[in-house]
């Protein structure tokens, strides 16, 4: 079964129910903006091998804020 939430009429997004229960028992917690950043590309860098980032400065030393953190010593160069 799906479930369709739909958004101003403009348009729809359907999701499996396993994806909604899982978002049912999920916590929140507060955090930075810049601590968000970080978890989600970890996250999904952790589900996706695909994934990679590009841009200056994000390499060993985290980035100008250290958004990117120890991405690098965690997946390696494709940071």
């Amino acid at each position: 079964m799906r479930h369709t939430v739909n958004l101003k009429s403009q348009c729809s997004i359907s999701m499996p129910d396993a994806r909604i229960r899982r978002a049912r028992r999920m916590e929140t917690k507060k955090m930075t903006y810049m601590q968000a950043i970080r978890l989600a590309l970890d996250e999904e860098m952790a589900r996706d091998e695909k994934v990679i980032m590009m841009g200056q400065d994000i390499g060993i030393l985290g980035g100008a804020y250290g958004v990117t953190g120890d991405l690098y010593h965690k997946y390696g160069p494709i940071v």
